[in-house]
């Protein structure tokens, strides 16, 4: 998976930028539900509203959303000692999608033995 000639040390920053990503994911989410959210117009009590209205909110969620795809950028990028750049950020990202993939699988699994296990009961 991780190739010949490849020692400890990269493995470890490959290990460490694809749980970057991973980190990152949630972020995006958070920033596009705050927009849908605000345009949608839930004003409850308990929340909490951006200054400056449609042009803070906009400015809010847009800021956030390309910062957070910037430090994912930033972290696809390899060393200066790496050998082979795209074959670390194929790893990289390879390695993301891999791990979501997984929980994916482990959510889908779950939910389908729930399902079964309510058509069982009922």
């Amino acid at each position: 998976m991780l190739g010949k000639g490849t020692n400890v040390e990269d493995v470890y920053l490959i290990l460490l930028d694809t749980q970057i990503l991973i980190y990152f994911i949630p972020y995006l989410y958070l920033f596009v539900v705050f927009l849908i959210q605000r345009r949608q117009g839930e004003n409850g009590s308990d929340v909490v509203l951006a200054p400056g209205g449609s042009i803070g909110r906009w400015l809010t969620a847009l800021s956030g959303i390309i910062v957070t795809l910037f430090a994912m950028i930033i972290a696809t990028i390899p060393p200066p000692d790496m050998g082979n750049s795209l074959l670390f950020r194929l790893k990289v990202i390879g390695g993301a999608l891999g791990f979501i993939l997984i929980g994916g699988l482990i959510y889908w699994h779950a939910r389908l033995k729930e399902k079964q296990t309510k058509l069982a009961v009922s």
